[in-house]
C-alpha cells in the first residue's frame, strides 16, 4: 500500500525521485544511508512517518553497513520499482517486450484493484447519507462552500480527500462510519474523463463542486425520501458534472462577462476614443510610451499588433475590443500591414501635436457645462455657503481616502456633507453622487471622485 501510495503520488506530480538521491551517491555505487534515504523522501514533497520510513528502509536495505552499524539503502532499486509507474526501465533495449500490462492502473500499481464505480446499492447509500446532510445543512442553515475554497486556492474545483473530510467535520457533517464516508470519496473522487480514477481513493481528490451540485439537487427532495422519483435520480459525479458545465456554456459565459467588463458602448469615433484614452491617462498617470517602446527592441517606431494589444493591456488602460479595434485600424503601419505605427499613435494622443482634448474635470468627470438647471443652482448654494463659512472639506475626505486615490463611496460622501452641516436634502445628495460618480474606463463606479467635487464648489481649487 505504501508503495502504491508512492508510485500515484510520482505519476500525479510527474516527480523524478532519482534527482532527489543522485547528489548523495556520488561515486553512483546505487546505495546511500538511511538518514540520506530519508531526506531524499522529505525533498521530493513525502510526509511519512517513521514507521513507513523504517518499513521501506527494510524493504530495501542491502547487507552492507555504514560506520554506525545500520544498513545502506538500495535506492536505485528503489527508484526503478517506484518509477516504473511510467514506463518499463530499459525498453529501447527491448522493443519487443509486452506492455499490455502497462495500459491497465492495476500493471501500474502492482496488481492492486482500485476501486472501481459504485453498484446501484451504493449508489442509493450515497444518497441517504446526502439527504441526511441536506436536512442538517438547512435546519442549521449552514454555508459550506466557502470552507471548501479556502482549501481550494488555485480554484481548480476540487481538494484532497482529508481536507474534505476535515471540512465536513468541522460542520458535523462526516459520517460516524468510514465506509460511508469511502462511498463519498469514491461517489465525488476527481478523475480523468476516460478511466477510471487519476488518483486512488484513499488519497485522492474529490470534487466538491460535484458534491455540493449533488446536494442543492437533493434539496427538494429532503421531505419526501421514499417517493420513486428520488429511486430514479442519478447524481452525477465529477466527470459528469465538467461535461454538463462545457454543454451548458457556464465558463463560457464567465469569460464573455469578463471580457466585457460591464462597459458601455464603444467610441462613435477615433477623436473621442483619444479623449478617453487620455482621460485615463492623465487620472491614472499611466506613463504609456514606456509600455508600448518595450516592445519595439529596434526603435523603428512599428510594434506588432499582439505586442500593442499587450501594451495597452498592462498600462492599465481600460478598453474593449471595439476599441482596440479602432486603434488597429487607424494605426496600421503602411509598410507592414502586421503592425502599428505607435509613434503616430502616440503623437495623436500629445496634446502638443494639434489634437486638442476636450475640456474635462481633473478627475475625468463629465464637464460642468452640460449640467442641468437643477444640479447648477445646488452647485451655486453649496459655493456660496462654502465660501461664506470657509469651510475645508478636502482633510475630511482624506480621512476616508487612506491610499489617496482620490475617490470615497458615496455613503462616506453623505457623511461628510452631513458633518459639514450643508443642508441638502437626500434627493440632493443622491443627485451629486451621481454627477461626480468614479469612472473606471468608461464604468461608471459606486464610488465619488471628491477631488472633482472640491473643484466645483471651493474657489481655493477651482
Amino acid at each position: 500500500m505504501l508503495i502504491r501510495y508512492i508510485k500515484q503520488t510520482i505519476k500525479r506530480d510527474r516527480i523524478r525521485l532519482e534527482e532527489y538521491y543522485r547528489d548523495f551517491d556520488k561515486l553512483r555505487h546505487g546505495k546511500i544511508t538511511a538518514a540520506q534515504f530519508c531526506a531524499g523522501l522529505n525533498a521530493a514533497g513525502f510526509l511519512l512517518s517513521r514507521e513507513e520510513m523504517s518499513l521501506l528502509g527494510d524493504e530495501y536495505a542491502c547487507k552492507e553497513v555504514d560506520s554506525m552499524g545500520k544498513h545502506w539503502i538500495a535506492w536505485k532499486a528503489f527508484v526503478d520499482d517506484v518509477e516504473s509507474v511510467f514506463t518499463m526501465k530499459g525498453l529501447e533495449q527491448k522493443p519487443h517486450h509486452d506492455l499490455k500490462t502497462l495500459e491497465t492502473r492495476e500493471g501500474q500499481f502492482g496488481g492492486v484493484v482500485v476501486d472501481k464505480d459504485l453498484t446501484p446499492a451504493e449508489e442509493d447509500e450515497v444518497k441517504r447519507i446526502l439527504l441526511t446532510m441536506k436536512r442538517s445543512i438547512d435546519r442549521q442553515r449552514m454555508e459550506i462552500k466557502p470552507a471548501f475554497e479556502d482549501f481550494d486556492r488555485s480554484k481548480q474545483g476540487f481538494i484532497s480527500a482529508t481536507k474534505f473530510e476535515r471540512v465536513l467535520s468541522m460542520f458535523a457533517l462526516l459520517p460516524a462510519q468510514a465506509s460511508e464516508s469511502r462511498l463519498l470519496l469514491i461517489k465525488f473522487r476527481e478523475q480523468a474523463a476516460m478511466g477510471t480514477s487519476a488518483t486512488l481513493s484513499s488519497i485522492c481528490d474529490v470534487n466538491y463542486r460535484a458534491f455540493l451540485q449533488a446536494l442543492q439537487m437533493l434539496g427538494g427532495y429532503t421531505n419526501n425520501a421514499s417517493s420513486e422519483d428520488i429511486r430514479n435520480l442519478v447524481l452525477p459525479g465529477s466527470v459528469a458534472f465538467r461535461q454538463e458545465l462545457y454543454q451548458s456554456g457556464i465558463m463560457n459565459h464567465d469569460a464573455n462577462k469578463r471580457r466585457a467588463r460591464d462597459n458601455l458602448a464603444g467610441a462613435a469615433d477615433l477623436s473621442q476614443l483619444l479623449a478617453e484614452i487620455r482621460r485615463q491617462l492623465s487620472s491614472k498617470r499611466i506613463r504609456l510610451k514606456e509600455f508600448i517602446a518595450e516592445g519595439d527592441k529596434l526603435r523603428s517606431g512599428e510594434i506588432t499588433v499582439a505586442k500593442f494589444h499587450t501594451a495597452l493591456n498592462r498600462s492599465g488602460c481600460v478598453l474593449d475590443a471595439a476599441d482596440i479595434h479602432t486603434l488597429s485600424l487607424h494605426f496600421r503601419s503602411t509598410r507592414y500591414p502586421d503592425k502599428i505605427d505607435w509613434r503616430a499613435f502616440m503623437e495623436a494622443l500629445d496634446f502638443s501635436h494639434g489634437v486638442p482634448a476636450p475640456t474635462t474635470d481633473l478627475g475625468g468627470e463629465q464637464p460642468h457645462d452640460g449640467l442641468d438647471e437643477s444640479m447648477k443652482r445646488v452647485l451655486e448654494r453649496l459655493r456660496n455657503e462654502v465660501n461664506h463659512r470657509r469651510l475645508h472639506m478636502k482633510p475630511y475626505f482624506q480621512d476616508y481616502d487612506h491610499n489617496n486615490v482620490t475617490r470615497v463611496t458615496k455613503f462616506q460622501f453623505a457623511a461628510v456633507l452631513d458633518m459639514m452641516q450643508l443642508s441638502l436634502k437626500p434627493a440632493e445628495v443622491q443627485t451629486l453622487t451621481h454627477q461626480f460618480a468614479h469612472r473606471d474606463g468608461r464604468k461608471v463606479t459606486n464610488d465619488v471622485n471628491y477631488i472633482a467635487f472640491i473643484q466645483a464648489v471651493d474657489s481655493d481649487y477651482s
